[in-house]
C-alpha cells in the first residue's frame, strides 16, 4: 500500500497547528517584552531584541503554513492519481474479463470467432491492485482515461 491521502492530510493539519502555536508564541513574546516595564537604552535593546525574535517566529510559522498547504496540494494530487490508477485497473479488468470469457466461449463452440485483441488481453498478466504500474499499461482495444490534470 502506498502513500495515504488521509495521512498526509493528517500531516499538513499537524504543521499547520504547530505554525498556530509559533505564532501565538510570537505573539505573547511582544506582549511580554512590552510587560517587563524597563525603560532608557536598556529597555530599547530589550524591546527591539525581543521584536526581532518574534520576527523570527512569524515567519517560522508561515513557512509552516507553506509546507501545510503543499502537503494539502500533495494529498490532492494523490487522489487524483489514485482515482485515475482505479479507473485504469477497471476498464483494464472489464476488458480482459470479457476477452476471456469470449476465448471460453469460443473454445467451448458457443461463438463462431473472437476479436483481434482478444488473445493479448486474456493473457495480460495485471499489476498488483493500486499499484502505479497501472498508469503504464497499454492494451490493444482498451480505451484508457487521460493523464493527471
Amino acid at each position: 500500500m502506498g502513500p495515504d491521502p488521509h495521512e498526509i492530510r493528517a500531516l499538513a493539519h499537524r504543521i499547520r497547528q504547530q505554525g498556530a502555536e509559533v505564532r501565538a508564541d510570537a505573539r505573547a513574546l511582544v506582549a511580554r517584552g512590552h510587560a517587563v516595564g524597563w525603560t532608557g537604552l536598556a529597555g530599547a535593546a530589550m524591546f527591539d531584541q525581543t521584536v526581532a525574535q518574534a520576527h523570527v517566529l512569524t515567519r517560522i510559522a508561515a513557512r509552516h503554513e507553506t509546507a501545510a498547504r503543499a502537503l494539502d496540494a500533495h494529498a490532492a494530487a494523490l487522489e487524483d492519481a489514485l482515482a485515475l490508477v482505479a479507473e485504469i485497473e477497471r476498464r483494464v479488468r472489464t476488458a480482459v474479463d470479457g476477452a476471456r470469457s469470449r476465448l471460453g466461449r469460443f473454445l467451448d463452440g458457443l461463438i463462431d470467432a473472437v476479436g483481434d485483441d482478444d488473445e493479448t488481453l486474456a493473457r495480460f498478466t495485471a499489476p498488483p491492485p493500486g499499484s502505479a504500474e497501472w498508469l503504464q499499461v497499454r492494451l490493444p482495444g482498451v480505451a484508457l482515461p487521460g493523464p493527471l490534470r
